[in-house]
């Protein structure tokens, strides 16, 4: 494994994916990818250090690791969700006959908040199961870095405060009172991560509405910080590609090839596209960000997904 950063070590050892596989003791955590919790099918993704997340909307309601040992499972989950089945936690030996009973019992119960079902969850996972535009591999999408302050100069280049000089000129010419841009920091973590089927890796940032017209702002981050990402770490996307094999090789991403270095960013809300007035000022703000791309980028997309429809909006 490379030692090289920024990096993405996501994928899981061949020792977990055995475990994963149908049959072996840790298939029923597999089989949660196609379980619903009050309504909403769950979600299966993995972490860094042989960890398994399921997500119920924007809700981790689990995470299961195995031991450096090998001999036992970690099981972890926020207060609100393991006092609702303390039976399942914090730890399993491999092979317990018990387990797939426990964590059937844990999900049959589990109860999760509206508001992290509802709105952004419920459109978040429909974009994750998506497979005709982009096939998605991960959520919530993270780099690592060796130094902490890596990422600040990563992601917030001369070219992302060029951009954002060029928007507050665009703010003060329109005439109308916008919402104040929120300048807080960096955004931390991608919504969900694709690759489609001409090998682009598709950044996509997920939202209810078009509510929030500074969107495509807040992915010109990104995808400043992923092509920075894949031009200091050559091995990154190797270790992309890791990750995708083994989701296909377990039934949780569909195959679409091989994954290149060229990046796709995604602007993917819900059947409310916004009023008239907020589509303008989106419209303007994808046109700064468009104008401050990196090479090997193409131009900032909007799709909303609608009863089962797809429908590209810019």
């Amino acid at each position: 494994m490379s030692g090289k950063f920024p990096c993405y070590r996501r994928a899981p050892s061949k020792e977990l994916v055995q475990l994963l596989k149908p049959g072996e003791f840790l298939s029923p955590l597999l089989d949660l990818n196609e379980r619903e919790v009050q309504g909403l099918c769950l979600d299966v993704h993995f972490r860094s250090d042989d960890e398994v997340a399921v997500y119920c909307g924007r809700a981790n309601v689990l995470e299961v690791q195995l031991n450096h040992s090998r001999e036992s499972i970690r099981i972890a989950a926020d207060k609100t969700y393991s006092r609702q089945c303390q039976a399942l936690f914090p730890e399993w030996p491999i092979g317990d006959p018990g387990f797939g009973e426990a964590l059937s019992t844990y999900i049959n119960v589990l109860q999760v908040n509206s508001s992290f079902r509802e709105g952004e969850g419920r459109v978040q996972l429909n974009w994750s199961k998506e497979t005709r535009c982009w096939t998605t591999f991960d959520r919530e999408a993270r780099l690592d870095y060796e130094i902490t302050n890596h990422r600040n100069i990563c992601a917030n280049c001369l070219e992302i405060y060029d951009a954002r000089k060029e928007l507050d000129d665009v703010i003060n010419a329109d005439g109308k009172t916008w919402a104040k841009p929120d300048r807080n920091g960096i955004p931390l973590k991608l919504d969900l991560l694709a690759y489609d089927r001409e090998g682009k890796l598709v950044l996509i940032e997920v939202k209810p509405t078009l509510s929030d017209y500074y969107v495509p702002f807040q992915l010109l981050h990104y995808i400043w910080e992923w092509r920075r990402a894949l031009q200091d770490n050559s091995h990154l996307l190797a270790e992309l590609e890791a990750l995708i094999e083994k989701r296909v090789e377990l039934g949780l991403s569909a195959s679409f090839g091989s994954i290149t270095d060229r990046i796709r960013p995604v602007v993917a809300i819900g059947d409310e596209d916004g009023s008239k007035e907020v589509w303008r000022r989106y419209s303007k703000v994808v046109q700064v960000a468009n104008g401050h791309l990196p090479p090997r980028v193409s131009p900032v997309e909007t799709w909303r997904y609608g009863n089962g429809k797809l429908e590209r909006l810019l």
